[in-house]
């Protein structure tokens, strides 16, 4: 009996111990700057106590990264027409992306900018949503874990529409696997573009352990 007592006054102490574990941070403005605090509904930016970051504020709103927000393992979602600028500098890893679930969505990397995987999967237009990822610069995409969890990578999912344009020679995406056109039967055909934008170094580099071209729907590739 003291030994659960004593548990009790924890929690009753620590009241938001447990809210925190599962809180979510929801992006709350217009448009700016994703290192801004205010313009999060937490009024703050998303941290480690944060279980989803949800970018969807309405279909015009612009969230900007151009700090080094490291890895979280918190899920990222992107949905109802916002765009995501990764610029010069700007550097984030999630456990998973979810981006143009079920609506549309757009994100735009410039410089050195980079997106990582941490030991999950990236869907690009997923369940009968769009989505157009644009890479220049040297930007840089990861989904490879080095463990034996692959990371994969996802362009057109499920009914959605995905497409990854790749302006100049100077860019990386590294995948532990690649899937384009991909699904199951409970969704409608998926389709994938794979754009290259050239440049007077040639294109850019996609290094995968594997790749899986229109499994279930359609895959383009354009040059």
């Amino acid at each position: 009996m003291r030994q659960r007592g004593i548990v009790f006054v924890v929690f009753l102490l620590c009241p938001g111990w447990m809210s925190g574990v599962f809180a979510d941070a929801s992006w709350d403005v217009e448009s700016g700057a994703w290192s801004v605090g205010s313009n999060w509904d937490v009024g703050r930016t998303p941290d480690a106590t944060d279980s989803y970051i949800y970018i969807r504020k309405s279909s015009t709103s612009v969230c900007t990264l151009n700090t080094n927000e490291g890895l979280f393992s918190a899920r990222l979602v992107m949905q109802n027409g916002q765009t995501l600028n990764i610029e010069n500098g700007g550097s984030i890893g999630t456990q998973w992306a979810r981006v143009g679930r079920e609506s549309a969505a757009y994100v735009n990397m410039a410089g050195n900018a980079a997106f990582v995987m941490n030991d999950d999967d990236l869907y690009i237009g997923l369940e009968n949503g769009t989505c157009v990822w644009t890479m220049a610069g040297i930007s840089s995409l990861t989904a490879y874990s080095a463990d034996e969890n692959p990371d994969e990578l996802y362009i057109g999912y499920r009914g959605g529409k995905g497409t990854l344009k790749l302006v100049g020679s100077g860019l990386t995406v590294q995948a532990d696997a690649l899937y384009l056109g991909s699904g199951d039967g409970e969704w409608s055909s998926p389709q994938a573009t794979l754009e290259f934008v050239l440049d007077a170094g040639g294109g850019s580099t996609i290094i995968t352990g594997s790749t899986s071209i229109a499994s279930v729907g359609s895959a383009h590739l354009v040059l």
